[in-house]
């Protein structure tokens, strides 16, 4: 009875480890890979750093946990001042440029061919930022006139290869200065400064009447060039003082520029005792 329940015994548990055997024949993976309980696939499929996940993988939290940027956000910064606009004292939008702004249109327009147009267009160029025939015209400053105009025209055709068109130039300077005096016509031909003078008498009246208007000074006088130009009647007048209150730089100003003065570029300025 004893052998019998023996052998039934091992009967048992050789058909148990039969079973189990079995069982690890058909899970075991081949050549000793695994396979992927997320996706299926075998080890050799799967990249290097999903492997290295794999085998260290660690629970993240569903929802981000907040991260301390503060360090990394830039500071607030204030807007930088922007430069203020450029003020002009004359600022004109007009097409034809300072030919146009002095009244020159017509005188322009018949006195010159289009080659001559270009070569004086070209030869001006830019001036304080305007044009001769185009474009609009902006002055920083009030104190323009076209007697300095025509004169700083025709000093830039003194080369001899514009000499056609510094004629044309010089003719209509001489126009516009017949407006303020008599033109002597030798002095006007032959005389180094004889030009310049008129150009200059803008200046000097804007400078005479600032003085009278500000009230600042309460005297002013003349200031020549003294050099082998320089005549008689500036170098008389030069340094003096003249009231300005009373009318007295008035007067000493209408009798220096009655007419023009050989030479003089005198200018006229205030001071204070």
């Amino acid at each position: 009875m004893h052998l019998v329940l023996a052998i039934f015994s091992l009967g048992i548990w050789i058909i148990g480890w039969a079973f189990i055997a079995i069982y690890h024949v058909f899970t075991k993976p081949i050549a000793g890979k695994w396979t992927c309980s997320q996706c299926g696939g075998l080890e050799e499929d799967l990249p290097k750093h999903q492997n290295a996940h794999h085998q260290q993988a660690t629970i993240q939290p569903e929802y981000p946990q907040p991260q301390d940027i503060s360090s990394t956000v830039p500071e607030p910064k204030l807007p930088t001042e922007l430069p203020p606009l450029e003020t002009f004292a004359i600022d004109k939008n007009i097409n034809g440029g300072l030919i146009e702004f002095f009244g020159l249109q017509r005188w322009y327009q018949t006195a010159f061919n289009d080659e001559q147009k270009h070569r004086l267009e070209e030869r001006f160029g830019i001036v304080a930022g305007n044009k001769l025939a185009s474009g609009p015209v902006r002055f920083k400053f009030a104190n323009v006139d076209i007697l300095q105009f025509l004169y700083e025209l025709e000093e830039k055709l003194k080369p001899q290869e514009f000499s056609d068109i510094y004629k044309l130039v010089d003719e209509q300077y001489k126009v516009e200065a017949g407006k303020f005096c008599k033109i002597d016509d030798d002095r006007w031909n032959d005389e180094k400064y004889y030009k310049s003078w008129f150009a200059l008498m803008k200046p000097r009246i804007d400078a005479l009447t600032k003085l009278k208007e500000d009230g600042y000074f309460k005297q002013g006088q003349f200031d020549m060039v003294n050099d082998n130009y320089a005549t008689q009647p500036c170098l008389d007048i030069s340094g003096k003082g003249f009231n300005i209150l009373n009318g007295e730089l008035d007067r000493a100003f209408d009798q220096h520029f009655f007419e023009p003065i050989e030479g003089c570029r005198c200018t006229v300025r205030g001071y204070r005792d």
